[in-house]
């Protein structure tokens, strides 16, 4: 999540299984992204692949 948050990048793509503890439970990442595409991918249980793309208000990362 703190990654995301410093760099804001316009897009984030991943597999579900890097996500799942991190940006998918996140508030702020809720807030500030949405999910515009899923990608069945199911090998070696990596789940989907996951396209979010960051909402034009998000509000920079707070300060960590």
């Amino acid at each position: 999540v703190e990654m995301v948050q410093g760099l804001l990048p316009d897009y984030v793509v991943s597999t579900e299984i890097f996500i799942r503890k991190s940006l998918i439970g996140s508030r702020w990442f809720a807030e500030n992204y949405s999910e515009i595409r899923r990608y069945p991918f199911e090998l070696y249980g990596y789940g989907p692949l996951y396209v979010f793309k960051r909402n034009t208000s998000a509000a920079p990362a707070p300060a960590l």
